[in-house]
């Protein structure tokens, strides 16, 4: 094959792929990872494992977790019901790595940040995880003059340092949005030196491994900055999405905006803190292509109410909900206010490759994150991550018994011997959607199941049962979540 190897790391979208310039090949083993986590043979045989005799209530949560993982990577790829089982998997068949917690959007360090590149060099030195993906590029380096590392954001950092530290790193060169953004910081960082660091971009569009191609070339941005002159669809905060020109949004094919305030759209406002208008915004997409809010909860000044008025302003437009976060002040942030509320940054700690500005406030945007992620949960489909595919595939529940529908994202799984609690193994019906889990008594778990498997025939009573024990069944699972009102998925167009 000809032309210089352009190698992107895991941990990036797993619903996009990247677009090389000329002259550049792609080796994409970060799809190569996330092929790995969605093997749904390599997941049940880490559920297998956890369902041993002796077995502890951790044991027990982590196999219904990664059991239930499995089942649901048995539907179709990219659909919300499958990158759900894949966040679960990731999150499963890491929980051991001595360095790394993986999700589907995310990676956290078992001791430490992403923020300081010494907490993730030593997290690389231990991690396992990642190891298949970093041999295979370390072998390609050794075979080639040269190859370019696309490092787009912090979660490939530790694959990035695991496979410096192998590497002859004089014939590596450093590029992508993270480069540019941390240049400075990452020269001074030892385990880089001397691999060259340039500043660059590469377009990503939807597709990839588990995304879903569009019919035309789509570019997916994550800075209005990055928007080009054809079609494109992304994630913007609400200070650059209200920016955006009506060109633009002619050429907008889909769009999420993360919004920390809005008691409208006339007065909304993101991570900055100053007060814009999205109303143009939402006028021009809503109705015409795929429109989302993500919420960042705890805002300086706000609390949960104002993240729960956030969702109660989107959902009386009809606009779906992609998730919640906590808020963090962008890093640099100008002002010693937001929203008209002082903040203070932390001195407790000196970042190298900081994103966001610590302040004392930060626990409190946790706390209501935490909360107000509950609440949306029990009334809507968020998306199964921050993800490219979530925008264009929204969650379908098609009815069964009068407004209510299975929800795809609880998986039926049983177990011989491992429990979450200490009345022992038996059959559970865990949601990957919102993390509950509730056993179901013996009595019930074939009639469950048959249930499930007749799917949109099955209306009226079970054979041989009688009505009322038939509505009381269908009541119990309305109650605990597994049957949901088709209203709480919210138009995707």
């Amino acid at each position: 094959m000809t032309g210089t190897p352009l190698i992107v790391l895991p941990l990036l979208d797993p619903t996009c792929e990247v677009v090389p310039l000329a002259g550049e090949r792609v080796v994409d083993l970060n799809a190569d990872f996330w092929r790995r986590m969605g093997d749904a043979g390599e997941t049940r045989a880490a559920a297998a494992a956890l369902d041993a005799p002796g077995a502890s209530p951790q044991d027990g949560l982590s196999c219904l977790l990664a059991a239930a993982a499995a089942d649901a990577l048995t539907e179709p790829p990219g659909s919300p019901a499958f990158l759900r089982g894949l966040g679960a998997a990731a999150r499963a068949r890491s929980a051991g790595d001595p360095g790394l917690r993986v999700s589907v959007d995310d990676v956290h360090l078992v001791s430490g940040t992403t923020e300081a590149s010494g907490d993730v060099v030593r997290a690389a030195r231990v991690s396992t995880l990642l190891r298949p993906e970093t041999g295979k590029a370390l072998s390609l380096l050794a075979a080639a003059d040269g190859a370019r590392l696309l490092v787009e954001a912090d979660q490939q950092l530790p694959a990035v340092f695991t496979l410096l530290g192998g590497a002859d790193r004089k014939r590596i060169t450093l590029t992508g949005r993270f480069v540019a953004a941390h240049r400075d910081a990452l020269r001074q960082v030892p385990g880089i030196h001397p691999a060259r660091l340039t500043p660059g971009s590469r377009t990503v569009r939807p597709g990839g491994a588990w995304g879903t191609a569009q019919a035309f070339p789509v570019s997916w941005v994550a800075r209005a900055a990055d928007i080009p002159a054809g079609w494109w669809a992304g994630w913007l905060d609400a200070s650059e999405a209200a920016g955006l020109t009506a060109e633009a949004l002619e050429r907008c094919r889909g769009l999420v905006i993360s919004v920390a305030a809005a008691g409208s759209w006339s007065s909304a406002r993101g991570a900055a803190g100053t007060v814009t208008s999205l109303q143009d915004v939402v006028s021009a997409l809503r109705g015409r292509v795929p429109l989302a809010v993500e919420i960042l909860a705890g805002a300086p000044g706000t609390g949960a109410s104002e993240a729960r008025r956030v969702a109660e302003t989107a959902a009386r437009d009809g606009i779906r909900i992609a998730g919640c976060r906590p808020f963090r002040l962008p890093v640099g942030y100008p002002r010693a206010a937001w929203g008209g509320v002082p903040v203070c940054p932390a001195r407790d700690r000196e970042n190298d490759l900081a994103r966001w500005t610590s302040v004392a406030s930060d626990a409190e945007a946790d706390a209501a994150a935490h909360e107000v992620l509950g609440w949306l949960s029990e009334r809507h489909f968020l998306f199964p991550g921050r993800l490219a595919a979530a925008l264009f595939q929204p969650d379908v529940i098609s009815p069964v018994f009068g407004e209510y529908g299975w929800d795809t994202s609880v998986r039926h799984v049983s177990t011989a011997h491992a429990a979450p609690d200490t009345r022992g193994p038996g059959d559970f019906l865990v949601s990957l959607r919102t993390g509950r889990i509730n056993r179901i008594p013996a009595a019930l778990a074939g009639a469950i199941r048959t249930l499930r498997a007749a799917g949109h025939g099955q209306r009226g009573p079970l054979p041989g049962w009688p009505a009322a024990r038939h509505d009381a069944l269908v009541a119990g699972l309305k109650k605990a979540g597994i049957l949901v009102r088709t209203e709480m998925v919210d138009d995707a167009a």
